[in-house]
């Protein structure tokens, strides 16, 4: 439905889009994180997706604003879940963890265009619901996960689920206090000598 406005024009606008979706996500993320602008993202492009295939034909610039604007979105997310799986994932199955949420990515990329061509040329209503569904499937399922803009990287698998303490967190908060009592303690050198000073010191009024 969408491609009946022009094709090529329409592949145009989907690549151009990308380009400020990827230089916005890197202001966005380090102001707000990594997880709320990613479920933001998944809201938003599950919206148009459910909102093409309710609109009628004579709105289709309607249509194609509504599909950059999810475009646009998903670009975000693209930038910005493959930093966030990475800093998620702790230690120990990081590089496993990132290769299989690679390898399951790649099933949905392989069944995209049969979702597109089989089920659309059936129900041409039907694909866009279905990536609205998903959409909202994953995002809720990124709501559900920490956050970690500013937090050390997970060390273990038990730590991420809080059942210990982040050995990286736990060395980071140890260093501030040690930085604390060290500035105390130099206080206290100080404040001693100056009263020693003082007491050795015979002034007069």
């Amino acid at each position: 439905m969408i491609f009946d406005v022009n094709t090529f024009l329409y592949m145009i606008f989907t690549g151009l889009m990308e380009v400020p979706a990827y230089i916005i996500a890197v202001p966005i993320i380090a102001r707000f994180g990594r997880k709320r602008p990613i479920v933001f993202s998944y809201t938003v492009t599950a919206i148009t997706l459910f909102c093409i295939p309710v609109l009628p034909q004579d709105y289709m610039l309607a249509v194609v604003i509504l599909a950059m604007t999810g475009k646009f979105c998903i670009s975000c997310v693209l930038q910005v879940i493959f930093l966030y799986a990475m800093e998620l994932l702790p230690t120990q199955v990081r590089a496993r963890g990132f290769g299989t949420s690679l390898l399951v990515s790649k099933f949905g990329m392989m069944l995209t265009p049969f979702i597109i061509d089989v089920v659309g040329g059936i129900y041409p209503w039907l694909p866009s619901i279905i990536f609205g569904i998903l959409s909202v499937v994953a995002g809720l399922s990124i709501a559900l996960l920490p956050e970690t803009l500013n937090h050390p990287l997970y060390e273990t698998v038990a730590a991420l689920e809080g059942k210990e303490e982040n050995k990286e967190e736990e060395s980071f908060q140890s260093g501030i206090k040690m930085d604390e009592m060290e500035a105390l303690n130099c206080t206290k050198v100080g404040m001693e000598s100056v009263i020693t000073k003082f007491q050795k010191t015979d002034y007069k009024l």
